[in-house]
């Protein structure tokens, strides 16, 4: 239903395709992420099962200093309109896991962070809660 991109704040996000896994259960993983500096991260993604409060995001730069991010994620049929989230995408249902479709509209979000411009960046450590869905994480200048 998304597509294989979304564009929000001309960021592109690029999301995988019907025959590859498009949604990352956040659960502390680390993610490398594309080595150079940026000035800004971008997640695409909702929560499920209630909105999930003060979940943290850690971006780890190359010379190992680190940047925490906290951020109120909605719930996907739920939205609270947190500070720094903006729907990105609304979608006329969900695909149930028995296949049929579940008719209520559903949203995915947008969030932002300022990255700091005279570092290069390493990678991002993601909350751990499984009840926090990202759909792409995006850098920009």
């Amino acid at each position: 239903m998304l597509g294989t991109t979304q564009t929000q704040y001309d960021v592109k996000f690029d999301i995988g395709g019907t025959a590859t896994a498009d949604t990352v259960i956040c659960q502390g993983q680390v993610i490398a992420l594309p080595a150079g500096s940026f000035g800004s991260l971008w997640l695409l993604g909702s929560a499920v099962e209630g909105s999930q409060k003060a979940q943290k995001f850690i971006v780890t730069y190359a010379d190992g200093t680190t940047e925490k991010f906290v951020q109120n994620i909605s719930d996907w049929y739920y939205p609270q309109n947190f500070a720094g989230e903006n729907r990105a995408v609304t979608m006329a249902y969900r695909n149930s896991n028995n296949g049929e479709k579940d008719p209520r509209t559903f949203l995915v979000y947008c969030y932002g962070f300022p990255l700091k411009t005279t570092r290069s960046v390493k990678s991002i450590t993601l909350p751990d809660s499984p009840n926090v869905r990202l759909l792409a994480i995006t850098l920009s200048n």
